[in-house]
């Protein structure tokens, strides 16, 4: 269906897109663990997805870099709780 220069395209591009979202996420929280956690998660999956490319995809670093992407889902899932009440939630209370 898609041939690998599109996958990497792709893959590539929602990098870029989930680079920019993480620091927009981050520099308002940055005084939160949850935040520092998040950026180290992004780095060491960027760092990951790119030692994979690099050494031909060997079967350890591309699960590892599967893992690294649960990972990542974790600590920003820990981040937006961190973050406190939900807008939907105040909503409900006032």
């Amino acid at each position: 269906l898609y041939n690998m220069a599109t996958v990497q395209f792709v893959h590539r591009a929602f990098f870029w897109l989930i680079a920019l979202l993480i620091l927009l996420a981050w520099w308002p929280a940055r005084y939160r663990v949850a935040s520092h956690v998040l950026l180290l998660a992004f780095a060491a999956q960027a760092a990951l997805g790119i030692s994979t490319l690099l050494h031909g995809v060997p079967l350890a670093l591309a699960a590892a870099h599967q893992s690294g992407a649960v990972l990542l889902l974790a600590a920003a899932v820990w981040n937006a709780h961190s973050a406190g009440t939900w807008p939907a939630q105040r909503r409900i209370g006032e």
